[in-house]
C-alpha cells in the first residue's frame, strides 16, 4: 500500500476577461440635462482613471456622464453604457455591470463584447447558469472566438458536468490550439470523467505549449500513470510517465509532488532502485513529510524482498533503515490511516524477515489502538500461526476478539476466513492429505462453519470457496470439496492455489477408484493450469507425473 497522491486537479484559473478595448468615442456635445455638466469632460476623465486602475472613481464619472447624456442621444448613451459595464468588471463590481449591459445588449443585440462582459459580471456573481446563456448568445454572433467556450468550460466544470466542459473546452483547443490553459483545464475534466488516455493526450498539449511549466508536465505524468494502471496502451503510457515526471523534475528538482508521484510510478514499475532515489530525495527536501518517509520505507522493503536469496543487505542495513523509516513515519503521521499504514508495513516487514516475536507487538498494537481495523487482527491472528511452535490457539483468539470489535460486515468475512484457515492448519497439523482418521474432526467443522459465515455476507467469496472446499478435502468429503474448488475457480479464473488444491482432490477421489480414468485427467489438467498461472507449481506438477505414470 502505497500513499496515493491526490486528485491531479487543481483549482481551474479564473477565466480570461475577454474583454475588448473600446476606442474612445467622442460623445457629442448633447442637450444636457443638468446645464453645469459636460457628459465628454467627464467620460473622458473616467477614461483616464480606468487606465491607471482607478475603477471606483471612474465608474462614478461614468454615471455622472451617463445621467447627463439623454438617452435619444443613442451612440453616445450606449457607448457611456458599455464603459461603465466593462470599468464595474474591472473593479469587481459585478452588481454594477448587469443593468447597464443588459441594457445595451437589449438594444444592441449583436454586440459581443458587451456580452462578454455581461457574461463575465454574472461569473463574477457566481451566476453559472446566466454567464452561460451570456456566452453562448456571443457564440451565436462569433463562433470564432476560443474564449466563450473556453468559459463556459470551465463553468460546466464547476457545476461537475463533465461531458458538457469537455465539448466545449475541445472546441476553445480546435480554435486555439496554443493556448496551454485550455489544454490544462481540458485534462483536469477528462481526468474527473476517468478518461485518463485522453487527459494525458491533453496536459501533454499543454506542457508542449508551456514547456517551462513544471505543473503541467507533473499533471501528464500523472494522468499517464493512472493511463498506466488501467491498462490503456500501456507501454506508451508508461514511456509518457517517465518522460514526464523527468521533464518536471528538470524544470523544478525541488518539488516535494513530482519526487512522490515519480517515485510512486517508478513502483509501479518495480523499478524500486530508482524509486528508493526519488523519495530519498524527498525526506531532504522536507524531512518532516510523512508520505516521503512512509513511501521510502516501502520502496525499501519491496527491493529487499525482490533481491531475496539473492545475497543482497549481507550486514543487515537496508533492512534496519527500512524498519527505522517506518517507524519515522509513524511519528509523523498524523492522520489514524497514515499511523495504521505505517505500523502496518512495519509489521509485515518484520513478519517477512520471519522476526515474529516483533511483528507480534506490532500487530498487537494495531489492534489495541485501532480495533475497527480488519488487517490488525488478520494479520496478528496469521503472525501467531507463523511461529515455531503455531500458536493455533493464540490465532484463534485474535479472530474470535476481531469478530467482536470488528463491525464492518467485509471485514467480518474476512476475518471469518482466516479463522477458517487456523482451524484447518490446528485440525491437520503433521497430517498427511486424506488422512480424515486423525484429523481433528471439531476443528474442520468449525472451519467449514467459518467459512460458511463468509459465505453468508459474500456468496462469491473465491477465497472462502477456497478454504471450505480444501477442508472437506482434508475431512475426506471429496465431492463436497470438488464443488466448492470448481466454483472458486469459476469465480476466479487465475486462482492458482485453488487449481492446485482442486487437483489434490481429484486425485483422492481417483485412489478411491482407480477405475474411473477421468478423475486423474481432471487433476493433471487442473494441476497444469496451477503451474500455468504460477511457476511455483512446476515441481508438483512433475511430481504429478511422475507418481502417476504421465
Amino acid at each position: 500500500m502505497f500513499y496515493h497522491f491526490g486528485s491531479a486537479l487543481k483549482r481551474l484559473i479564473s477565466p480570461a476577461l475577454c474583454l475588448f478595448a473600446l476606442a474612445i468615442v467622442s460623445v457629442a456635445p448633447a442637450i444636457a440635462q443638468d446645464n453645469d455638466v459636460d457628459p465628454k469632460e467627464h467620460f473622458d476623465k473616467a477614461i483616464k482613471l480606468s487606465d491607471s486602475k482607478e475603477y471606483a472613481k471612474a465608474l462614478d464619472e461614468l454615471n455622472i456622464a451617463r445621467k447627463a447624456t439623454p438617452v435619444t442621444e443613442k451612440v453616445a448613451y450606449l457607448t457611456i453604457l458599455k464603459w461603465i459595464g466593462y470599468v464595474a468588471v474591472q473593479g469587481g463590481r459585478y452588481n454594477d455591470a448587469i443593468e447597464p449591459l443588459t441594457t445595451l445588449t437589449t438594444e444592441k443585440k449583436d454586440d459581443f463584447e458587451a456580452l462578454l462582459n455581461l457574461a463575465n459580471a454574472y461569473e463574477g456573481l457566481k451566476k453559472d447558469d446566466d454567464a452561460i446563456a451570456a456566452y453562448k448568445r456571443v457564440i451565436v454572433i462569433n463562433d470564432k472566438l476560443p474564449d466563450p467556450y473556453f468559459n463556459i468550460g470551465n463553468l460546466y466544470f464547476h457545476q461537475k458536468q463533465y461531458p458538457q466542459a469537455i465539448t466545449n473546452l475541445k472546441k476553445a483547443g480546435a480554435l486555439n490550439a496554443k493556448d496551454p490553459a485550455i489544454f490544462q483545464n481540458l485534462g483536469h475534466a477528462l481526468m474527473m470523467q476517468g478518461s485518463y488516455a485522453e487527459a494525458a493526450d491533453a496536459y501533454g498539449a499543454a506542457a508542449k505549449n508551456d514547456s517551462a511549466n513544471s505543473k503541467l508536465f507533473l499533471y501528464w505524468g500523472n494522468a499517464s500513470l493512472l493511463q498506466m494502471r488501467k491498462g490503456d496502451n500501456a507501454s506508451a503510457a508508461k514511456a509518457n510517465c517517465k518522460s514526464a515526471y523527468a521533464s518536471a523534475l528538470k524544470l523544478n528538482d525541488k518539488s516535494l509532488d513530482v519526487r512522490l508521484r515519480y517515485g510512486e510510478a517508478l513502483m509501479d514499475m518495480k523499478e524500486y532502485a530508482e524509486a528508493i532515489k526519488q523519495f530519498r530525495a524527498s525526506t531532504v527536501i522536507d524531512p518532516s513529510r510523512y508520505e516521503a518517509h512512509y513511501n521510502l520505507a516501502q520502496a525499501l522493503a519491496a527491493k529487499k524482498k525482490s533481491e531475496q536469496g539473492k545475497g543482497s543487505d549481507p550486514d543487515g542495513s537496508v533492512a534496519n533503515e527500512t524498519l527505522a523509516e517506518f517507524k519515522k513515519s509513524v511519528e509523523l503521521a498524523s492522520k489514524a490511516e497514515e499511523i495504521r499504514d505505517s505500523l502496518l508495513g512495519q509489521g509485515l516487514f518484520q513478519a517477512d524477515r520471519k522476526q515474529y516475536p516483533e511483528a507480534e507487538k506490532t500487530f498487537a498494537r494495531l489492534t489495541a489502538e485501532y480495533p475497527q481495523y480488519t488487517d490488525a487482527w488478520v494479520n496478528l491472528g496469521f503472525i501467531r500461526l507463523k511461529q515455531e511452535p503455531p500458536n493455533h490457539d493464540g490465532a484463534i483468539e485474535a479472530g474470535e476478539a476481531g469478530l467482536k470489535k470488528v463491525t464492518e460486515k467485509a471485514g467480518q468475512a474476512k476475518i471469518e476466513r482466516m479463522l477458517g484457515a487456523i482451524y484447518t492448519a490446528k485440525a491437520t497439523a503433521n497430517l498427511k492429505v486424506g488422512d480424515s482418521k486423525k484429523a481433528q474432526i471439531v476443528f474442520l467443522d468449525k472451519a467449514q462453519q467459518a467459512f460458511t459465515a463468509a459465505l453468508a455476507i459474500n456468496p462469491n467469496d473465491a477465497e472462502a470457496l477456497h478454504g471450505i472446499g480444501l477442508a472437506a478435502s482434508w475431512a475426506g468429503k471429496l465431492d463436497e470439496a470438488i464443488d466448492y474448488l470448481k466454483r472458486a475457480t469459476d469465480i476466479r479464473p487465475k486462482y492458482a492455489e485453488a487449481y492446485n488444491d482442486l487437483s489434490v482432490a481429484y486425485t483422492l477421489k481417483f485412489n478411491t477408484d482407480r477405475t474411473k480414468k477421468e478423475y486423474i485427467n481432471l487433476a493433471l489438467k487442473s494441476i497444469k493450469q496451477a503451474a500455468k498461472l504460477d511457476d511455483g507449481y512446476d515441481s508438483a506438477l512433475k511430481t504429478f507425473q511422475k507418481e502417476n505414470g504421465l
